[in-house]
């Protein structure tokens, strides 16, 4: 998985690059890859796993296969946990690759190179190596908790017990169970998991040929025992699973009326605030906010209508992060008076218009032909073509075409910060992009 994660982010670009050159429509999986490629939080957790995959887990399991005797592996064990110790408390010492698993000359690859250099949200990346190295210790300390201070096999050299020479110093035995169980999966689809799992015992056991050693009479007692049993561990896992289905369905009940209360939640402060910029229009200049100000008599009137027009950029328009300060209304406990909302207000309106001169203004995208992907109530994505009609006040006007002609179809208002959002998350594709290059790609 480390390893897959770490050429994934590789060759990520040219995934992306492959898919924008098809002709055909994409497939649900083809879609579904393409969103994250293009998602940069799953980009960051790649990134993360093809960085421990370079300096935990590849030099590990290299290791692992040039030890003859599991006991040589008690100071690697040691040594494991100390660098995820030092990981879990300073997590930039991976990203800058300041600490190796082993002592000694190491080579870079292109990919490592590719994969520290990649500037791609570096404090979540530090976020996920800090939890990823937290899971990885507690399972080594858990694995190898026998070979640590205090166990039966810590500091004992392979000469002292040589019945340990046999032990295999990595999963192996593990991939190759897990091999067998996906095959026969494969190849029996309508069995069961339990019977599939007792068979590959059976079979690697040897249980036949430690059966046929036994007497007549106590072969068909160890059967007979063993179908009685077979009746009761049935039940129990039947009842077992029965309860973990009512547990999911459960859990996902929730989850679902949770989302469905989110999303009715912002569709209704997003029309309130569609309305409030309909009634009292959007202020996009000191002048005119001034002018509005002046109409007002008391403070009150004026820091409430300073608080709907802020409300209106954060729910009609893109906020950044490093903006999020200026949404607040108080700081501290205290409350912010209308001389800190104006100021707040004149500043959403300045970084506005520099993202405008910057990167596109939004009348460009009017008239362009799009191909917008919406999730119906069955939960697929179905791809719409249309083209967006106008732009006013912060809110496009788009229709989708219900049929071939492109004579009959829906029109839609979305919101400049709606629309943003599905083209950055690849869920609107711009047909013409002589202008709109930013519309392919989260780079």
């Amino acid at each position: 998985m480390f390893y897959n994660a770490a050429g994934t982010f590789f060759m990520h670009k040219l995934v992306l690059q492959y898919f924008y050159s098809l002709k055909a429509s994409y497939t649900f999986n083809q879609n579904f890859i393409l969103l994250c490629l293009q998602n940069k939080t799953f980009l960051t957790l790649l990134r993360s796993l093809g960085i421990l995959c370079k300096i935990i887990t590849g030099p590990y399991f290299l290791k692992a296969t040039e030890v003859g005797n599991i006991l040589d592996m008690g100071s690697v064990f040691q040594r494991l946990l100390y660098v995820l110790d030092l990981f879990i408390e300073n997590p930039i010492l991976a990203l800058n690759n300041e600490v190796s698993l082993f002592y000694g000359p190491y080579f870079y690859d292109e990919v490592f190179e590719f994969l520290l250099k990649t500037s791609l949200n570096d404090n979540l990346t530090c976020v996920f190596i800090k939890r990823l190295c937290n899971v990885l210790k507690r399972k080594a300390s858990k694995l190898f908790s026998e070979f640590l201070s205090g166990g039966k096999y810590f500091n004992i050299s392979g000469n002292e017990l040589k019945e340990c020479n046999s032990c295999d110093t990595n999963n192996i035995c593990l991939e190759i169970l897990m091999g067998q169980l996906d095959f026969k999966l494969k190849a029996s689809s309508t069995s069961s998991l339990n019977s599939i799992e007792s068979s590959i015992l059976y079979c690697n056991n040897r249980t036949e040929e430690w059966l046929k050693k036994k007497d007549i009479s106590e072969q068909q007692e160890i059967i007979d025992q063993a179908r009685s049993e077979n009746r009761t561990f049935m039940l129990k896992d039947r009842e077992k699973n029965e309860e973990l289905f009512r547990k999911q369905t459960k859990i996902l009940e929730e989850k679902e009326k949770e989302a469905r209360r989110k999303k009715g939640k912002k569709s209704t402060e997003l029309d309130r605030a569609i309305e409030d910029m309909r009634k009292v229009g959007l202020w996009e200049s000191e002048g005119k906010i001034r002018e509005e100000i002046e109409k007002l008599k008391t403070k009150k009137e004026k820091v409430e209508t300073l608080k709907r027009q802020i409300n209106i950029y954060k729910k009609v328009f893109k906020i950044e992060k490093n903006q999020k300060e200026l949404l607040q209304f108080s700081s501290k406990g205290k409350v912010f008076d209308h001389n800190k909302l104006l100021d707040n207000l004149l500043k959403f309106i300045e970084l506005r218009r520099n993202a405008q001169e910057t990167r596109f203004h939004p009348d460009d995208l009017v008239g362009k032909e799009i191909v917008h992907t919406w999730t119906i109530e069955s939960g697929e994505n179905q791809d719409w073509e249309g083209q967006i009609r106008s732009f006013e006040n912060g809110v496009y006007k788009v229709v989708n075409w219900d049929d071939k002609e492109r004579k009959n179809g829906s029109e839609f208002e979305l919101t400049e910060r709606e629309i943003n959002i599905d083209i950055q998350e690849g869920n609107l594709f711009i047909k013409d992009t002589t202008k709109l290059d930013h519309c392919y790609s989260t780079f």
